[in-house]
């Protein structure tokens, strides 16, 4: 099968610390394109916390899992790709059994900021 060409654009906030060894990246205006459509994220961001070694008693972490509880969904851990998601966005017939929970809560948010 002809694999599919997708190109990803964002901004990207980057927070470094040094002392700590952690990076925290929050990435906005998530657009997928592909020869033929365009798919983005709308509102949603993406941030991940990037670690050297894995501190959970970051206080990053922990101001991440205040945020959680009180506003579920967001800040729910979740890993995906940003190439897999894009793929199952601009191609909706794909069988995605593995990526299902991730893009329903996906569309769940899109629509409620909308």
């Amino acid at each position: 099968p002809e694999l599919t060409h997708i190109t990803c654009g964002f901004n990207r906030i980057t927070l470094v610390s040094n002392e700590r060894e952690e990076r925290i990246t929050l990435d906005t205006d998530i657009l997928f394109k592909s020869e033929t459509s365009q798919e983005g994220l709308g509102e949603l961001a993406i941030m991940e916390v990037k670690q050297a070694e894995i501190n959970r008693f970051s206080p990053f972490l922990h101001a991440l899992e205040a945020y959680r509880f009180e506003h579920t969904p967001l800040g729910r851990r979740t890993s995906m790709s940003k190439y897999v998601v894009g793929t199952l966005l601009l191609n909706p017939n794909l069988a995605a059994r593995t990526y299902r929970s991730t893009l329903k809560q996906i569309e769940r948010l899109r629509k409620t900021l909308h």
